[in-house]
């Protein structure tokens, strides 16, 4: 027996009282991005319904806490470098908005400093949109002793995803369940890997929502929207896919 999916185009017809549902990175990403578009106007369709239906709660492993925050930093320190070259080196006048995402300005002048100009002219002009960050803020802590100057930003990052589950919790009145993997959940995600052709990061969220008895396993990702499941393969973890694209 096949193992069921749901799609975007079911919401209105599913009822989810007291499921608990895990969702993936890209969900809560989708929800956070001001411009998320089609994506994020998805998710908060489904959110709206989760409301309504009065479901059980949504669940976030340690695997996404991991995705999202990394995802976030990532952005944060683009952003940072990005406006510090428009400040330091074109001389642009920044928004009071900006200004204040900047931080310290010397800090952020010092990571700037650390691309190549070359690189950010690029990026300025629209040839390239790529800043290697992971690289930049190694550089700095190797290079610079105050690098206790950047818990700014990390703490930065870290006010937003919690942001983000307490909006969740009050704006949809949604308990958030955090869930943790183990050593079964690697056993599990070495089967998904070999038996339904996923990537390790994906294997690893369905084997958490498996281990967990979520009810759903909520993606916008493709990845998860094929026909090699099988019921043993979920145990009732139903795969809903929140996308208008036909997979």
């Amino acid at each position: 027996m096949s193992a069921r999916i749901i799609r975007i185009e079911d919401l209105t017809y599913e009822s989810f009282e007291q499921a608990s549902i895990y969702v993936d990175a890209c969900f809560l990403l989708a929800f956070l991005d001001e411009n998320g578009g089609e994506d994020g106007e998805l998710v908060e369709r489904v959110l709206t319904k989760l409301q309504a239906d009065k479901i059980n709660k949504l669940l976030i492993s340690n695997h996404v806490f991991s995705e999202v925050v990394q995802h976030l930093f990532i952005g944060h320190i683009y952003n940072i470098i990005y406006i510090a070259y428009r400040k330091f080196q074109l001389r642009e006048r920044v928004s009071e908005k900006e200004n204040e995402y900047l931080g310290n300005p010397f800090i952020a002048q010092k990571l700037m400093q650390l691309v190549d100009s070359q690189k950010l002219e690029r990026i300025q002009s629209g040839k390239e949109v790529y800043i290697p960050v992971k690289e930049t803020i190694k550089a700095y802590k190797e290079r610079y002793i105050d690098r206790n100057e950047l818990n700014y930003y990390y703490e930065s990052v870290l006010k937003t995803f919690n942001d983000l589950l307490i909006n969740l919790s009050e704006l949809f009145e949604i308990e958030i369940a955090h869930v943790a993997s183990d050593e079964k959940t690697f056993h599990l995600a070495e089967g998904f890997i070999k038996e339904l052709q996923l990537e390790v990061k994906d294997a690893l969220h369905l084997a958490v929502a498996k281990q967990h008895e979520a009810d759903y396993f909520a993606t916008l990702d493709g990845d998860f929207v094929h026909n090699f499941y099988t019921e043993d393969h979920l145990n009732g973890t139903a795969i809903f896919h929140i996308s208008n694209r036909f997979i």
